[in-house]
C-alpha cells in the first residue's frame, strides 16, 4: 500500500502478507491523500481525507 498526498509525493509505503493494515495518521498533515493497493488479486485507488 503506498500513501501520497495531493501533490504525488509519496507519503508512506507499507507492505502486509496477511491483508489487514492499520495506518496511524495522527503524524499526517490535514489534507487529500491516496491511498493506492495493489497486490496479486486487487489495484485500487481510494482518497482519503485528514481532517
Amino acid at each position: 500500500m503506498t500513501l501520497v498526498d495531493i501533490s504525488g509525493r509519496v507519503s508512506g509505503e507499507w507492505r502486509t502478507e496477511s491483508g489487514d493494515l492499520t495506518i496511524d495518521v495522527t503524524g499526517l498533515a490535514k489534507g487529500a491523500y491516496f491511498v493506492r493497493v495493489t497486490g496479486e488479486q486487487v489495484n485500487a485507488i481510494r482518497k482519503l481525507i485528514v481532517r
